[in-house]
């Protein structure tokens, strides 16, 4: 077989790319000054008919500075209309205008501008795109005959868009049809009876598109044997759950089937079901009973569905076959145990193309048996670009054929880069959600090329009909995606690689979702990307695993995407999005592009235009946009880490063949080889045929990576080429790790040839799990790739001495990069060994600072450097080894004592109720009040055993908690097995004593008085004692507080004397605020605070979201993450200290205060917006917005400065 690879010329322009990104320049400069190729990104969406020139000239203003580096214009337009706006459709003068605006407002701030190849998000499509161009699907219609047929006329098939092509007549020998039955509905339907007519066109309206359900009963004459449940319907859009039940009598049904069936891009082709599994059943009466299928809000019919004809029929066919043909959307063999002796022979499929006439009519005539005649083309899907406004809407293009792509580049991209000009760096496509196709011109032919056998006998398996068997059915199936998987690889994501380098351009895709192979669709992309939602799913591993396996610059993510729910819109803040994104880092991946900014044209209004209820809302209108700055720093110095060198990966793991797509969006990992420490990245079968050296006993990937192990996974399905490389790296004595494969999903596979290579690799004995000699190689027959690392003495790349944290590494040969977070919702420690060369110098840095220290202690020992490292709540390090002279001495051994451990943070704690019950029940059970209160505030595990006892023996049960810790009150819910981890203490800065460097010196750091002692590296043992500090100076009452003026807050200043969330507040402007408040106090700060090895420590305890201070009227900095302390020894004096705490919250109050004294209808402008004023004339509405996610009767989030507040000090005194 013949498999084409992306040209030379394409892969020597990624190399150069690769080359000048991964390596980078001098480390430490880049990381002090990050480079904008390693900065923080942003979609930048135009949602709204209303674009002006002000919005972009002030939207990238605002993006220059909080830190971003990239802005990647997202033309959307449906997400509300602004009225007496000046239209900008695309192409039209305006537009031309706006754009050229914006190209040179990034040129002149240093911005580079990135651009999604059509309107929408998904995918490649606009009114230029012709139907021949557009993407198309296999259709056909179905005709029966027998020898009494006379003047035999073949419907043509479902048309869309005016465009169809035949392909073939295929004709298939068939059972006997069924009699004609009665056909009644349980709440008596219109045109129930018509549905038993196969040439029906008057629907049966099935009204569950929404919720409900509706059932048709189906007599025949007499008990009838049938095999399947034919439907037929007329909608663009149908999902819906169906169970059949059958009945002698009408009267007692037993259940012999079900269906759920979802296709949101349905072209009137038959929906099959199987009763019994495809084995029948026999029966006089039949029952369907069709329910409601829950789907997203965006994919739901908004009609009835038009059913037009059902019928049951002894003839094997493929259930679900929309999700084996590659309209359905996934690319997976399916294979069946399913056994049946009545399947047509593809010798007797019989071709009748050339018998048919223009106008259907067939000149043939069977002479004997029962036969359905196939009229088989294709048409196009219908598919268009979205979400767009309607006049940039269209057809999408071909995406198994380059025409479609040169029919779309030169009418939107070409366009595009013309007006927005030099600062125009990127094309993207976006995720796919276009849904799938099966069929272009030249498809037959690329199939025989591809899979060396003629598709044509088999088509109408594509379309349902079983050939030959349901085995072979189904490897005929597999072969037909895995050519859809080809195509759209090579005409589409390549190909759209190629033009955006023939363009000057890189390429960003997003190629996961789509009916294809993920990992080899993302091969040639500049910068393979993924997405991740702020409060579910993770990136996964595709984009990652082609960054370090081809070489890329980065594995970018479409990231903090949000909608409904407990983190929607107006609740991100840089505290949340650090932890969630510090997770996504740890697995790979590391460029965020963040979601999303979108562009707000009227600059009178806050909050301003959305994306429709998908955030994150992170805009110049946010109200922690200007403190902001410091979480993208934090970010872009990250990522100039994380982007540098390449992962050190012992395994190369096949993401699966039969099953492409299994783990690379989620699925089963190898958990204990990660747990283990070591890293591993995934490739596609096509890149073990296509790209991978074998060289000096490892596995050479084109990235320059070196794999000791190759690992199947857990696929069960693989080719006999996949075969051929095992057996080939076992012959040069590579460890191959796999179970034992079931079978080929390819009907090209010859099956003995298979039996007898299986048989050599993986021996005769079927059952045997031993690690077995194979040529100079071992095979591991296991899931886990753990055992045979181990075994060759590979040293884990990161090990911790428990659970709790997740790390990622890379190297560039002179250093080595580790990032370590900790993944528990509490403070943690750990003993950890890092896998580097001896004779380096291990270092801490800081990416919210940009600091560098020594790590203070630390040894070398069995190739890896040992460390204890201390980690706060939401807590991540990069501890970065490298090529510098270590320090003379350092401290390897170390322990302390403190004299006192009061931090001056009292808890007042109180369990108000807890109860231990049944799982999911609203009252009894067990309380647990005194038991908890013993227990606080140490987390624990929720088991009978420590919970005082069982209360409900052998039966799940939940623990339900309400507490307040000073005065804050939180409630929970927890399963029987999970951890309980106290709230309220996050915030809580135990003083500590810690090993430090002072001056490139050993010295130990003193948050309270104690002492210290342990070993330096040369042996000798220390012993240091501090025997007195200032105790902290507790600020947490008497502060004066100012509101941002024209929120609906009073004006000047009030007095607090205690702090609280503004939300306890009987004033409704406070209560309802949203903005920023200064508090100020001045704080007299003793002498014995200042000394030359001391520091002076603000912490402000918790605050609500974020807060910038300054000290005697200098800046000090931004407390934006757990601890919200700062150094602020530079800033004061002895004596009086005036310190302003400037502390800023979420819009989401305003919004909800807004909503109790001025209700706005969705989608409603009221007069003041257009007159350019800030809030309406009576000062009850403060805030304007689109979209409403949110309810007047929702509760106001926690907000302000809560404390409790200190001055501290710590002390560093020198070992001697």
């Amino acid at each position: 077989m013949h498999m084409n690879t992306i040209t030379s010329k394409a892969i020597k322009i990624f190399a150069a790319l690769s080359l000048t990104t991964a390596f980078g320049g001098e480390i430490e400069s880049d990381f002090k000054n990050p480079p904008a190729d390693n900065s923080a990104e942003t979609w930048w969406h135009f949602t709204t008919n209303c674009v002006t020139k002000e919005g972009i000239t002030r939207d990238l203003e605002a993006m220059k500075q909080i830190g971003y580096s990239t802005a990647h214009i997202f033309y959307v337009n449906t997400f509300g209309t602004i009225p007496n706006s000046e239209p900008y459709q695309v192409f039209t003068p305006r537009w031309y205008e706006l754009m050229q605006h914006a190209g040179k407002e990034a040129g002149r701030l240093g911005l580079s501008l990135g651009v999604h190849n059509c309107p929408g998000w998904s995918s490649s499509g606009g009114p230029w795109i012709k139907p021949e161009d557009s993407m198309k699907c296999l259709v056909l219609s179905s005709t029966r005959a027998d020898p009494n047929s006379k003047g035999i006329k073949l419907p043509k098939p479902h048309e869309n868009k005016g465009f169809y092509r035949d392909i073939a007549v295929l004709a298939i020998p068939a059972q006997t049809p069924l009699p004609l039955p009665k056909i009644l509905s349980s709440d008596n339907l219109e045109n129930a009876a018509e549905t038993a007519k196969t040439g029906n066109k008057k629907p049966c309206l099935l009204a569950i598109q929404e919720k409900g359900k509706t059932s048709l009963v189906v007599e025949y004459p007499e008990a009838v044997d049938a095999k399947t449940l034919e439907l037929l319907f007329d909608n663009e859009r149908v999902q819906f759950k169906l169970e059949i039940s059958a009945s002698d009598d009408g009267k007692i049904f037993k259940k012999v089937g079900e269906l759920d069936y979802h296709n949101y891009r349905y072209n009137a082709l038959p929906v099959f079901a199987q009763i019994n599994d495809g084995n029948g059943a026999r029966a006089k009466f039949f029952r369907l009973d069709f329910a409601n299928k829950k789907v997203a809000p965006w994919r739901r019919s908004g009609t009835p569905y038009a059913l037009l004809y059902l019928k049951f029929t002894n003839d094997s066919t493929i259930d679900k076959i929309d999700a084996k043909n590659s309209t359905g959307m996934p690319f997976e063999y399916c294979p069946t145990n399913l056994k049946s002796a009545d399947c047509p022979k593809s010798e007797n499929v019989l071709d009748l193309s050339e018998k048919m006439s223009p106008d259907g009519s067939l000149d043939w005539r069977p002479e004997s048996g029962n036969w359905n005649i196939l009229r088989i083309g294709y048409t196009s899907t219908g598919s268009e670009n979205a979400p767009a406004g309607w006049h940039e809407r269209g057809l999408e293009c071909d995406k198994l054929s380059k025409r479609g792509l040169d029919a779309h580049w030169p009418k939107y991209m070409a366009a595009m880069q013309k007006n927005l000009g030099s600062s125009l760096k990127y094309a993207i496509i976006d995720s796919y959600e276009v849904g799938g196709q099966n069929w272009t011109e030249d498809f037959a032919g690329e199939f025989k090329k591809r899979r060396g056998y003629d598709i044509k006998k088999w088509l109408p398996a594509a379309l349902g009909y079983t050939i030959e068997s349901p085995a072979k059915s189904a490897r005929f199936l597999y072969d037909f995606q895995h050519t859809v998987s080809d195509l759209f690889a090579e005409n589409y994501y390549d190909y759209f690689s190629e033009l955006c380098h023939k363009n000057g351009l890189l390429a960003i895709t997003e190629t996961y979702g789509g009916p294809y192979d993920t990992i080899r669709c993302a091969r040639s992309a500049d910068v393979p990307t993924s997405e991740f939602w702020i409060d579910h799913s993770d990136a996964g591993k595709h984009a990652y695993s082609v960054n370090n396996f081809f070489g890329r610059r980065s594995a970018a993510t479409e990231s903090f995407t949000s909608g409904t729910g407990p983190n929607d819109c107006w609740r991100q803040y840089p505290r949340n999005l650090k932890a969630r994104g510090d997770k996504i880092w740890a697995e790979g991946t590391n460029a965020f592009v963040i979601h999303s900014y979108v562009h707000q044209p009227l600059t009178n209004i806050l909050p301003g235009l959305t994306l429709g209820p998908h955030g994150s809302h992170i805009n110049v209108n946010t109200t922690w946009w200007k403190d902001g700055a410091a979480w993208v720093a934090y970010i872009n110095r990250a990522q100039t880490l994380l982007q540098r060198g390449r992962t050190p990966s012992d395994v190369l793991v096949l993401a699966g063949e039969g099953s492409p797509n299994a783990h690379t969006r989620g699925g089963c990992d190898d958990y204990r080889l990660l747990n283990a420490g070591y890293f591993y990245d995934y490739c596609s079968a096509e890149d073990l045929a296509d790209l991978v050296k074998i060289s000096g006993g490892k596995i050479v990937a084109p990235s320059g990576v070196k794999y000791s192990v190759f690992s199947l996974g857990d696929e069960k399905y693989i080719s006999i080429r996949t075969l051929k490389f095992v057996k080939k790296l076992l012959d040069r004595g590579i460890p191959v790790v796999g179970k034992r494969p079931q079978g080929s999903p390819s009907l090209s596979d010859d099956d003995a040839q298979y039996a007898r290579l299986v048989d050599k690799i993986w021996g005769s004995d079927k059952n045997s799990t031993a690690v077995r000699n194979v040529g100079k190689g071992k095979l591991y027959p296991q899931d886990s790739a753990l055992k045979a690392v181990e075994d060759l003495g590979i040293i884990p790349s990161i090990r911790a001495d428990k659970k709790g944290f997740s790390a990622i590494s890379r190297t560039d040969g002179k250093s080595d990069i580790f990032f370590i977070q900790n993944s528990e919702p509490r403070e943690n420690s750990g003993e950890f060994s890092l896998r580097a060369d001896a004779g380096k110098t291990p270092e801490v840095w800081d990416a919210s600072t940009g600091e560098i220290t020594p790590l203070a202690q630390w040894q070398y020992a069995d190739g890896a450097y040992k460390m204890r490292l201390d980690f706060r709540l939401e807590e991540s390090k990069f501890i970065v080894i490298r090529e510098k002279t270590p320090a003379a001495k350092h401290i390897a051994e170390f322990k302390s004592e403190a004299k006192s451990a009061d931090d001056g943070q009292k808890k007042n704690v109180e369990i108000i109720e807890a109860t231990y019950r049944l799982r999911d029940t609203d009252n009894g059970g067990k309380d647990v009040r005194e038991v908890l209160a013993k227990k606080y505030p140490n987390p624990f595990q929720i088991l009978p055993q420590y919970l005082g006892g069982d209360p409900y023996p052998n039966k799940v049960k939940e623990l339900n908690v309400k507490y307040s810790v000073n005065g804050q009150t939180f409630v929970e819910k927890k399963y029987d097995g999970s951890i309980f981890h106290w709230k309220g203490s996050e915030w809580d800065e135990i003083p500590s004593i810690e090993p430090a460097v002072s001056d490139g010196k050993p010295a130990v750091k003193f948050g309270v008085a104690g002492k210290a002692e342990g070993k330096l590296s040369d042996g000798t043992p220390f012993s240091v004692e501090l025997g007195d500090l200032p105790a902290p100076l507790d600020i947490s009452k008497d502060w004066v507080v100012e509101f941002q003026k024209e929120r609906g807050a009073p004006e000047g200043k009030i007095k607090f004397p205690e702090l609280v969330s503004w939300t306890k507040s009987s004033e409704f402007g406070i209560r309802y605020f949203s903005g920023t408040a200064t508090y100020e106090k001045t704080v007299k700060i003793p002498p014995q605070f200042f000394g030359k090895n001391r520091r002076i420590i603000l912490s402000l305890g918790q605050v609500r979201e974020i807060a910038s201070v300054k000290v005697n009227g200098k800046d000090a900095g931004t407390a934006w993450k757990i601890p919200f302390s700062l150094d602020i020894t530079d800033f004061c004096k002895r004596g009086e200290n005036k310190i302003e705490v400037s502390v800023t919250n979420l819009w989401r109050n305003r919004i909800l205060g807004d909503e109790i004294s001025d209700p706005l209808k969705q989608s409603f402008i009221p007069k003041w917006v257009f007159e350019g004023k800030k809030h309406s004339d009576d000062n009850k509405r403060f805030t304007f917005t689109f979209d409403k996610t949110w309810s007047k009767n929702d509760e106001p989030e926690v907000s302000g400065l809560l404390g409790p507040t200190s001055i501290k000090v710590e002390e560093t005194v020198e070992i001697k």
